[in-house]
Order: C-alpha cells, then sequence, then structure tokens
C-alpha cells in the first residue's frame, strides 16, 4: 500500500468526527499569544515578533513559596482533569519506554557483525530521523484539522493540539514525563509488536527509532515555544537539529495551515511547497464534504486547496 493512501485514509477516518470543532477566536489570537507583525508571500505568513510572554524569567519569591513564580500569562489547560505536574505514573511510563527502547536498540547494535550491516543501520537511523520530521508533520495537521475530543483515540490528543493554539506558552510549565507520557504509553506495545515480529532487523531498528522520535518531537516542541531553552537546546536549534523557535513560530499564524513538522522541521518547506496538505484537504473535502479548520480560518486556503484540480 502506498504511503499516500494510508495517509489519505487515516485523514478520512478522523474527519468523519469532524464537527464541533472550537476555533481559536480573533479575541484569542490578539490577546497575547503572539504579536504578528505578519507579511504575506503567495503561501507563506511569517512572524516577524514572537510574544514576549512567552518569557521564562523568574522573580523573587518569598522563602515560604515552594516553586519560583514566572512571569508573564498562566498557563491553560484545554482538557478538563489535565494537570501540568509529574506522577508517579507518568514518570513510570516514560521510563519504562526509554528503558525499552534503549533496551531493543542496543540489542540490534550488538547483532551488527559486518561493516555492510552498520553502514545499513546508520542509513536506518538517518532515513528514520527523516521520515519521522515528516510523520510529525502529517499527524499534526490532521489533529489540527479535523475531529474533536469526542474524536475516538485521539480525542485528548486531538483536543490538546487545537487548544494548544490558543494558549501555546501552556506546554512550556510541562515537566518531561508529563509532556510525553501519552505518546510513550501508545509506544511501548507497538515497539514490543514490533520486536515480536519476523521482520529483518534494520526494519525492527526503524521502527523502534521512529517511536523515540516521536515521543521526543514532543519535547522539542515544547523547547520551540521556550525564549530561553536549555544552552544545549539553543546549539542544536541553532544548528538546525531540532526544531527551532524561529521556524516553529512561522506555524504559529492563523489559519495555521502550515509549518507543522515539529521534531527537526527539515521536512517543512518541502511539504508546505508540494502543496501535498492542501491536497489532501481537497480530497476529504470530496469525499465527506468535511472542510479542515485552516479553511474555516481562511476562506483563501480553501481556494488554494479547490483549484489544485
Amino acid at each position: 500500500m502506498r504511503p499516500s493512501i494510508f495517509i489519505a485514509a487515516f485523514v478520512l477516518l478522523l474527519a468523519k468526527s469532524a464537527d464541533g470543532f472550537r476555533s481559536p477566536s480573533a479575541s484569542s489570537l490578539a490577546r497575547g499569544t503572539y504579536t504578528t507583525g505578519v507579511f504575506s508571500s503567495p503561501r507563506t505568513r511569517v512572524l516577524k515578533n514572537l510574544s514576549v510572554l512567552e518569557r521564562e524569567q523568574v522573580v523573587e519569591t518569598p522563602a515560604t513559596d515552594p516553586k519560583p513564580r514566572r512571569k508573564g500569562p498562566e498557563p491553560e489547560l484545554a482538557i478538563e482533569g489535565d494537570s501540568l505536574e509529574d506522577s508517579p505514573v507518568t514518570i513510570g511510563i516514560t521510563a519504562a519506554f526509554w528503558v525499552l527502547a534503549f533496551s531493543l536498540i542496543g540489542s540490534y547494535i550488538m547483532a551488527i557483525q559486518t561493516p555492510a550491516e552498520a553502514i545499513t543501520m546508520g542509513a536506518t537511523f538517518l532515513f528514520s530521523t527523516v521520515f519521522s520530521d515528516f510523520f510529525s508533520g502529517v499527524f499534526h495537521w490532521s489533529v489540527d484539522n479535523y475531529g474533536n475530543g469526542k474524536t475516538p483515540l485521539l480525542g485528548s490528543v486531538i483536543e490538546a493540539f487545537q487548544g494548544h493554539h490558543s494558549a501555546p506558552w501552556t506546554i512550556t510549565y510541562r515537566p518531561f514525563a508529563n509532556n510525553v507520557h501519552k505518546i510513550c504509553k501508545v509506544a511501548i506495545p507497538i515497539a514490543l509488536i514490533a520486536n515480536a515480529l519476523p521482520l529483518a532487523l534494520p526494519a525492527k531498528l526503524f521502527t523502534v527509532l521512529w517511536l523515540c522520535f516521536q515521543v521526543l518531537s514532543q519535547e522539542f516542541h515544547k523547547l520551540s515555544h521556550m525564549v530561553n531553552p536549555p544552552a544545549w537546546a539553543q546549539v542544536l536549534q541553532e544548528k538546525n537539529v531540532i526544531i527551532s523557535r524561529k521556524v516553529h513560530g512561522l506555524h504559529h499564524s492563523s489559519p495555521f495551515e502550515g509549518n507543522y513538522c515539529i521534531l527537526t522541521g527539515w521536512c517543512n518547506q518541502a511539504l508546505d511547497q508540494s502543496r501535498l496538505f492542501r491536497g489532501l484537504e481537497k480530497l476529504v473535502y470530496e469525499w465527506n464534504g468535511v472542510e479542515p479548520n485552516c479553511w474555516k480560518l481562511d476562506p483563501k486556503v480553501k481556494a488554494e486547496a479547490l483549484a489544485l484540480w
């Protein structure tokens, strides 16, 4: 089955439950998520300035305060009952995934016997990195534009991604396990199944690396929203090894119609220039009449998609 057919089928299923979308209102966008000096090219909206509201400067607090308070807007949770704190459960799930992942990767590396196999494994790592960035973009696009909190299986993920546009600074309040444990929870059984199947070693390595990169993409996404991320992250962002604040900032301009990749960002330009997402949106629309959220926010995006063929 061709990847494009798989992607289209996945999106069509999501689109079946696309009613009830809560679009970010103009007031919420103007409220301070970003200060947007925006200028337009034919298909790209570029942010000139990112909001100072996400600054993470620590202000002095009384000695009785357990944690320093951060200057800027308070976090806003999109999902009822959500938390910004780690718990034994979130830490346990996250730790279990990484122990499993490193164990499997280690066993695959130990199984290498020839230089040719080593080269194959190295190529697998590079291919998995690029594919994982591509996948993060396709998945991000799908949950940004289709479904809602009531969508089976992915409802909470969809609600979180769509709510993120109204309060993007909230993600910076999440510690590591809190931020990634939901992905780890899904990744654990996939890794176990892939390892149990009679697959070639490179295929098993590819699958586990892909899962690791999906977990990391959520953390890199968080780092791209920080004004002052850790020094190591700043270096990787400057070298375009992981998604940077500047690159991801291009996504956070209504109607949120491009720059979806959040691992490295390497695939963003190719995906946007190819109009892949506009083509998929048109396919979904012609199949069941459901419009993606970016069409609802900007009729020009709809017109561009419908004019493709």
